[in-house]
């Protein structure tokens, strides 16, 4: 499905933790080593928010497209951003535009690929938990602050308590109902609480 072959011309940059790779005739050089330090700063967040170690990750790797025309010719996904399942490697578009995307995809990343953190089993396992944690990361999605989701939900507490959402697979969050953000909301606030 990747189309390898057109990568070959590829840039690879080591940046901090990030290994980013992309199209030098698609994306200039300093348009790039902007996305990586926004990139750097939110990976670093991201792990000081779930208690990471960095020392206790390999460098991550991020795959920069220019467009999501792009992104999805090369990988046959449409979506802004993604993290690999096996191996946590991220294809994001460029550009802040897509900020919350690469910021839920780096947590994707993070909590799949961090020694002793979650691992791909515990996220089979719970996969509603796994996503909602990755999006409890970020303090909002989309420019709204993850509380102003929640509080869009149609989830009847009484009759579907957040537990039984976690064991849900994370879907798809243009069906209208929020959910998954209702379930980051609440816990990211008791992540700030408690700690993670």
């Amino acid at each position: 499905q990747w189309r390898f072959e057109e990568r070959f011309l590829w840039t690879e940059v080591a940046e901090g933790s990030l290994r980013l790779r992309y199209d030098p005739a698609l994306i200039k050089p300093d348009a790039a080593a902007q996305s990586a330090r926004r990139l750097e700063a939110a990976l670093s967040e991201t792990q000081a928010f779930l208690g990471v170690d960095p020392a206790r990750m390999a460098p991550l790797v991020v795959n920069l497209y220019d467009s999501v025309e792009e992104k999805a010719r090369q990988t046959s996904d449409s979506s802004p951003a993604r993290a690999e399942r096996s191996s946590g490697a991220i294809h994001l578009v460029s550009g802040q535009g897509f900020e919350s995307f690469g910021r839920w995809a780096i947590a994707q990343a993070v909590i799949r690929l961090a020694d002793g953190v979650w691992g791909l089993a515990g996220e089979s396992a719970h996969p509603g938990l796994a996503a909602a944690t990755a999006f409890a990361c970020l303090d909002r999605f989309e420019g709204i602050p993850l509380a102003a989701w929640a509080a869009r939900s149609t989830r009847d507490a009484g009759y579907l308590p957040l537990e039984v959402l976690f064991s849900r697979p994370a879907g798809d969050l243009s069906s209208g109902d929020p959910w998954l953000l209702d379930a980051a909301a609440f816990l990211r606030e008791l992540i700030l609480k408690e700690g993670a």
